[in-house]
Parts: structure tokens; sequence; C-alpha cells
């Protein structure tokens, strides 16, 4: 009877610890991401950082990040694109909803044949943008460096682009000129993306 009472409660036990998983514990053991808000310094650190510990503890096994962000600063957005092709596994990068300004260059980075976005997603590029502020005669040669820095990530972004897709970079250059929306179709033909999702299975 001790016995079988000793094994009811270490099933009971086991129970509980399986019960006792957290939301974040199932996501980080699916390995599982997400940015599903403006790229800001603290969750650039978040993302990049969890990446890396993912990658220490098994590098065999691959990552999934699901994006719908309206992007953020430019070097967040390089620093989180730079980490995804960084690490030795594939890093899964699907779209729900919007991937615009660097989040979409996010998007893009994923491993080649895994970038995703869903039927109703979209998809925004255009240029860096800078922001100049205080006394235009006492800050005048920092706007001027602002400025060449801003060419600068502009530069960078566009050759990541042209390293992607197939369109000529001329073509991406006027294209980031402006406000350009992309349907997943769209989007896919522009190389951006590799397959438009109809389901999730990780």
């Amino acid at each position: 009877m001790m016995k079988k009472m000793k094994k009811k409660m270490k099933r009971k036990k086991k129970k509980k610890k399986k019960s006792g998983l957290t939301y974040s514990d199932r996501l980080y053991r699916a390995r599982t991401l997400f940015l599903f808000q403006e790229l800001t310094a603290e969750l650039t650190a978040n993302l990049t950082g969890l990446m890396a510990v993912l990658n220490i503890e098994d590098n065999t096994l691959e990552q999934f990040l699901f994006i719908n962000s309206t992007g953020g600063k430019i070097v967040n957005g390089l620093a989180v694109y730079d980490m995804s092709q960084g690490i030795i596994p594939d890093v899964h990068t699907l779209c729900l909803g919007l991937a615009a300004s660097i989040a979409s260059l996010i998007l893009s980075g994923g491993a080649l044949t895994k970038r995703i976005a869903f039927p109703n997603a979209w998809r925004l590029i255009h240029q860096p943008k800078a922001k100049i502020e205080g006394n235009p005669l006492n800050k005048l040669a920092d706007a001027e460096l602002d400025i060449d820095e801003v060419l600068q990530l502009r530069k960078t972004v566009l050759e990541y682009y042209a390293r992607i897709s197939p369109s000529p970079v001329w073509v991406i250059a006027e294209d980031m000129e402006r406000d350009t929306f992309m349907t997943p179709t769209e989007a896919q033909a522009y190389g951006l993306i590799d397959d438009i999702g109809t389901d999730i299975s990780i």
C-alpha cells in the first residue's frame, strides 16, 4: 500500500511540475521569439540575448521569430538582423500583421525558404529618416553629421536588400524613396519572403 501511495504522490508531483510551466517557459522551450512592438534598445537587448542563449544551449534547433512591428531605430534593427545571421541554427521569420521599416529587413533576413508572411500581412519599405532637434544655429554641424550617418545607414540597408532581392538596385533605391507597401504576393515576387503562410506548425 505504501509503495502505491508513493507512486501516486510522484505522479502528482510530475503533473504539478508540467502544469506549472509559464507562458514564457513554453515559448522558450519552443524557441519562439516575438517582435510585436517598436524595436527599442531594451527589446533589442532581450531579443539578441535570447537568440544567443538559445544558440549556446543547442545550436542544432531552429528558432522562430514572429513579427508584427512598425520598426524602430535602424541600429537596433541591424543588431537583430546581424544576430539572426550570425547564430548557427536557421531563424524562421514569420510576419503577422505588419513588418514596416527596419522590421521589414529583419523579416527578409530569415533563413532562405523560411521567410513567411501570412495572407493578411503587409510589408513596408522606405528610406531611413532623420529627426533634427535643437537650435539650428548651434546644432548645424551636429545635424550634418546626423545626415551623413543616416545616408550611410540607408546605403547599408539598401545593400542588404540588394543581396536578398532579385530586383535591380536602382529599383529598390527608388522604392525606398517613398513608403512602398506590399502585399504578401508582391513581397514574394520582390524576393523579400519565400512563401505565404497558411498554418503555424513549430
